[in-house]
């Protein structure tokens, strides 16, 4: 618990090496509920670790104002936050981001990698490029029943494996994007269901949009690869188109 108000000033060059923990490794390992962290900014990281985030490992409070750069690669996690449980609000990540030794049961999201039952993540955005084996979007790994609005991923999408999204890996039911658009390529020749915004899409869609190519050798969608029967989309577009 409790609020941190780093003034906008800069934290750079951090290092990490760790492999084989089972601990969501980052700067802030757990932000507690009711925590609030605010104005701080990480530059030039570079983290080569199993799982985890530059910035907070698993986020149950609140992440405002705040940004990382460099990279990171290992198994599965996110440029910012690793697991979100909590909100995290006009954010960013300019971070690279390679997840590529990690299975295909492992979840990669450019600015988070999993955004969990309520969880909110607002006028928030990624830059970096991505890279995972399943579960991978340019901004989110996998949109457990969260809240994705008024956010966007430039970055590119890459990786062997399953649902790679521009935007999104998986949006699960229960899992709202709303007012997001991600302007990143999507794919590769051993990339599965490719979408340009959503890879497979069991929950609600909205307003939103993708402009990149989507690169597959079996199904891709511009905006979506699958979308359950269950599923809605709605009022939301592709510009991009399949290679």
């Amino acid at each position: 618990t409790g609020s941190y108000d780093g003034a906008g000033f800069t934290i750079s060059g951090l290092t990490m090496n760790l492999k084989n923990s089972e601990r969501h490794l980052a700067f802030i390992e757990v932000l507690g509920a009711g925590a609030h962290i605010t104005n701080t900014h990480l530059a030039t990281a570079s983290y080569d670790i199993s799982a985890g985030a530059i910035f907070v490992g698993l986020n149950k409070g609140t992440v405002e104002n705040s940004s990382v750069s460099g990279s990171i690669k290992g198994w599965q996690g996110g440029g910012l936050v690793y697991l979100n449980q909590g909100t995290i609000k006009d954010s960013h990540s300019e971070a690279t981001v390679d997840m590529s030794s990690g299975s295909l049961f492992y979840v990669v999201g450019g600015l988070v990698g999993r955004n969990d039952d309520t969880a909110i993540i607002r006028n928030s955005y990624s830059t970096g490029n991505v890279t995972g084996n399943a579960m991978t979007g340019g901004l989110v790994g996998w949109n457990s029943d969260g809240t994705i609005t008024h956010s966007y991923a430039e970055g590119t999408v890459t990786g062997d494996g399953v649902n790679h999204g521009g935007l999104v890996g998986v949006n699960d039911d229960g899992g709202e994007i709303k007012y997001s658009y991600a302007t990143g390529d999507v794919g590769g020749p051993d990339a599965g269901a490719p979408g340009g915004l959503v890879s497979r899409n069991d929950g609600l869609i909205q307003e939103s949009y993708s402009y990149g190519f989507v690169t597959t050798a079996s199904i891709g969608g511009g905006l979506v690869a699958e979308n359950t029967d269950h599923a809605i989309i709605r009022n939301s577009f592709s510009v991009g188109g399949l290679k």
